[in-house]
């Protein structure tokens, strides 16, 4: 029998107080099977501590990032192990249906409006061209369906695209004032209409000046009530709802003559009421 050296004593020595040492570490941890961490799992193989981002997901062949590309934990979204630095906005639980938060964040070809679920699960997102795209959103009273507000930063116009949440699907689209909605019930909903410019906007010096009209929008049957809508002299604003749900209170912009509207003392203003028509 050959002679064992004094380094392989040694080293076999090291080994075993290390293996000893690491597995009364291990040993002391109180580490669940399969405990869910954020942006992954910690799988417990005996002593061996496997971390799975399995929630995440490769970009799809469109470009788009796979859905589950981003994990929302404790109130913070994570990409991988990265908590992001962005603010998750909230729903209110009696208006949002099964989404209660929902946030905007790029990928490679612009950005993703997400939706997450009560227990911070994913459930659902929409594309979008920019991160400033997204304008507003507003819910119905169950959440079965919600308005979405895209467009330009500092604008008060936008196009508002009218959703099924279950399906999500697109039911309309309409551009209008983000600043005058409001939800009659769970299929109606009263909002300012833009109906383009008055003038040529391919003008020299354009004419932007809108015609805007008060209508309703309602998604079951799906069609659009015009309430009042603008003529050469008149525009029409959507203002409230009556406390008692039965009118609802707009203002009326008008001229004498189509040319005046560009003079802006020219332009008289007053308070009208209409029925809220029946379904």
């Amino acid at each position: 029998m050959g002679r064992i050296s004094t380094r392989g004593v040694v080293l076999a020595f090291i080994i075993a107080l290390l293996l000893g040492s690491l597995s009364s570490t291990l040993n002391a941890f109180e580490i669940k099977k399969n405990q869910t961490w954020p942006g992954g799992t910690i799988f417990n193989f005996g002593h061996y501590l496997v971390f799975a981002n399995l929630s995440l997901k490769t970009k799809a062949a469109t470009g788009q990032w796979a859905e589950g590309e981003y994990v929302l934990k404790n109130g913070q979204i994570y990409q991988g192990l990265n908590k992001l630095d962005v603010k998750v906005a909230e729903i209110a639980t009696e208006t949002g249906g099964p989404f209660r938060y929902y946030l905007v964040l790029p990928v490679d070809d612009g950005a993703r409006l997400y939706f997450f679920g009560s227990n911070e699960q994913f459930l659902a997102s929409i594309p979008l061209l920019s991160e400033e795209e997204f304008q507003g959103l507003y819910f119905n009273s169950d959440g079965s369906r919600f308005l979405l507000a895209s467009g330009a930063p500092g604008r008060t116009d936008v196009i508002f695209k009218l959703y099924e949440t279950d399906k999500m699907e697109l039911k309309m689209e309409v551009a209008g004032f983000k600043d005058n909605v409001q939800w009659l019930d769970k299929s109606r909903i009263v909002l300012t209409r833009f109906d383009g410019y008055r003038g040529d906007e391919n003008a020299p010096v354009p004419d932007l000046r809108p015609k805007l009209s008060a209508v309703i929008l309602e998604a079951a049957p799906l069609r659009t009530v015009i309430l009042k809508e603008a003529t050469a002299t008149q525009n029409y604003l959507f203002d409230s709802v009556t406390p008692d749900g039965v009118e609802i209170n707009l203002t009326e912009k008008a001229v004498s003559n189509a040319v005046d509207w560009v003079f802006e003392d020219k332009v008289s203003s007053k308070d009208i009421r209409v029925k809220i028509p029946l379904k």
